[in-house]
Order: C-alpha cells, then structure tokens, then sequence
C-alpha cells in the first residue's frame, strides 16, 4: 500500500458528488425565501444556506466485496489486488456555527455558514483460510457423529475374529 495522501478541491468533491455547480443551486427542501422580491423565492442558495458533504472511502480485497457487483472491474487492477472507491455525496442542511467574540466591554456575535464535510470509512476483506475451513470440516464431522459410527464399524467388522459378538 502507498502512504501517499488525495487531497481535493471543493470543486473536485462536488464534481465527485454528481453537482459541480451545486454552490450556485437553489436548496428548496430548506423552506422558500420570504424576502420581498427576492431573486430566488424556492429557496436559499448554497453558497447563503451552507451544504453537507459525506466522503465515502470503502477498501476491500476485491471490489465485488465493496459494491456487491460481479461485473465492476476497475481499470489496471488485477484480480487479487485491494482496491479502494471513493465517493461523495451531498445533503441539503443549514450548515452554520455560531461564535461570540468578547473582548473588554463589547462582544461580536457570528454565524459562518460553510461546507461540512465528513469523512465515512469501511469495507472488507476477503481471503482463503486454510484452518477455518479444515476447522469447519472437523466440525461438521463430530457434529454428524462419523467418528462413533467409524469405531462401530471397525469394531464390529474390521478386527477378524474379535469382530463377532
């Protein structure tokens, strides 16, 4: 694995999200804009309300085991090799964060509305395990109770003359 970093624009995620000009986007599940002859009457802009970004980074042995798919193979990865997909989505919210500045006798009240990006991590490895599998052959064995039956029948049959009862 490589320890090099990704580092993205604002742009690039949202390109990665579906909605490159999602800044300049009317968010109308947020409520209309009541303001008097206001140039978007849906809804505030993006770039007014803030936006919520979920960063998605999913690793695994295979990208089959990441996205449930058979018929994803991504380009220059070979069939054993771990692949990792990143993705991004975004949500209508009000992102905001209120501060108060006090400094002497006066105090600032602020409200910042930005981006908030999140970061999501998963996925899951797949490979062969010899002794899980030898365990679970072990298992269902004593379970269908084949070692009684093996001694009942080398006792009853296989020893010659001790065999007859």
């Amino acid at each position: 694995p490589s320890s090099s970093s990704i580092r993205l624009t604002l742009p690039e995620i949202f390109s990665l999200a579906g909605k490159a000009d999602v800044l300049d986007s009317v968010q109308d599940r947020l409520g209309a804009n009541l303001k008097m002859q206001a140039a978007f009457p849906e809804g505030p802009l993006a770039r007014v309300s803030g936006l919520s970004v979920v960063l998605s980074l999913k690793c695994g042995s295979r990208l089959e085991s990441i996205h449930g798919c058979d018929d994803l193979t991504p380009s220059g990865a070979e069939g054993g090799s771990p692949v990792c997909t990143l993705s991004a989505r975004h949500r209508q919210a009000w992102s905001s964060r209120e501060d108060v500045l006090s400094s002497g006798n006066s105090s600032t009240y602020r409200k910042f509305h930005g981006v908030r990006v999140s970061f999501d991590k998963g996925g899951e490895e797949e490979f062969w395990d010899f002794h899980r599998f030898f365990a679970a052959i072990i298992g269902l064995l004593v379970l269908v109770r084949l070692p009684q039956w093996l001694v009942l029948i080398v006792m009853t049959r296989a020893l010659g003359q001790l065999s007859s009862i």
